[in-house]
């Protein structure tokens, strides 16, 4: 009543399921990661993360889609670890295209510092594709721990790490968090 309403209702964040819809997945493992490239984003994390992946023989992919400030550093990392034949910076990508990388990808990673709303988190789920994301504010709204995805501490590139290993290798987790994330 003090600011004139006598009734208030939340309206939750949504995709359309006609057009984020459940695609064929990559036959290799396929990470993702979709959205500007800020320093806050820490996309770094994701990549010295998915390192120990390659490191350990582990076949994947990461695909990284968007543009910003810090494209030609996380460019010059990959290259540090040895990663240029393993990750693939597409850039700003169209709505299409995203929606297709979201659709083949195994799992979708959002290692941010902080965000308002993981809305790209719920286009990968409504894509039937699991997400690993920094259990911040934000995130932790948008990513059903255990359900939707699977939330780790911010920074933590260990667990980030195997988190990522986890789903790779255990399909039955991977068939489960996937079909759950739609």
């Amino acid at each position: 009543d003090e600011v004139g309403l006598r009734t208030t209702e939340i309206i939750s964040n949504g995709v359309d399921l006609s057009i984020y819809k459940e695609s064929t997945k990559s036959s290799v493992a396929q990470i993702c990661y979709v959205g500007r490239i800020k320093k806050y984003k820490s996309v770094d994390v994701l990549i010295r993360s998915f390192a120990k992946l390659i490191d350990e023989g582990i076949n994947a992919n990461l695909v990284i889609a968007g543009d910003g400030s810090e494209l030609e550093n996380l460019k010059k990392l990959s290259i540090d670890l040895k990663l240029e034949n393993n990750i693939e910076f597409k850039g700003k990508v169209s709505e299409q295209e995203k929606i297709n990388i979201l659709g083949s990808s195994w799992m979708m990673v959002h290692p941010s510092y902080q965000e308002g709303w993981g809305i790209t988190c719920i286009e990968a789920n409504a894509c039937g594709t699991p997400v690993i994301a920094s259990n911040v504010a934000g995130l932790r709204d948008s990513v059903a721990d255990g359900k939707s995805g699977v939330l780790f501490t911010y920074g933590n590139e260990e667990q980030l790490y195997l988190a990522m290993k986890n789903i790779i290798q255990d399909e039955q987790h991977r068939i489960t968090l996937s079909r759950s994330s739609r």
